[in-house]
């Protein structure tokens, strides 16, 4: 492990005092034969909120996956839309819609960084979702969250 490089931790987990867990979900909608079989969703249960990030989630939520995911309120939301790796703009607006995420953060698109053609920008997800506010911001904190439905966008760091 290279120095600085904090420790892997495999869920279920406690760190401090966020607690970890995992659930399995396809990379893709058929059931993950195309992307490279399961991913993991993320919960992070800390005392100011549940963090929940999607990872590479290709498949559209149902059945007991999507009970999970509706089982509890989530403070904010880490949401794929770039499709064709993941969901879409449209599967992530749709989940978004059903569970109701006090914010969320668009992750995996094109202005991400990652520069693989197929990956679309996070304006298509965007217009999906226009009721929702949208706020850039460099940092979120979980103890001051926006009082009414969010996007954010985070600002990328300057490379180095």
């Amino acid at each position: 492990m290279l120095a600085g490089t904090p420790p892997r931790v495999r869920p279920p987990a406690t760190v401090g005092t966020i607690e970890i867990f995992a659930n399995r979900a396809w990379h893709d909608e058929h059931q993950g034969r195309l992307r490279g079989g399961a991913t993991d969703i993320l919960w992070c249960h800390t005392r100011h909120g549940v963090v929940v990030h999607l990872g590479d989630l290709g498949e559209r939520p149902a059945g007991p996956l999507l009970d999970r995911l509706s089982s509890e309120a989530i403070d904010v939301l880490i949401v794929p839309v770039g499709g064709y790796f993941t969901i879409g703009p449209d599967a992530a607006a749709e989940l978004v819609g059903r569970l109701r995420p006090r914010v969320v953060i668009p992750c995996h698109s094109s202005d991400d960084g990652v520069r693989l053609p197929p990956l679309g920008p996070r304006d298509a997800f965007l217009r999906r979702v226009p009721s929702l506010q949208v706020e850039r911001r460099p940092v979120l904190s979980l103890d001051s969250l926006p009082d009414t439905p969010t996007v954010v966008l985070l600002d990328r760091p300057p490379d180095t």
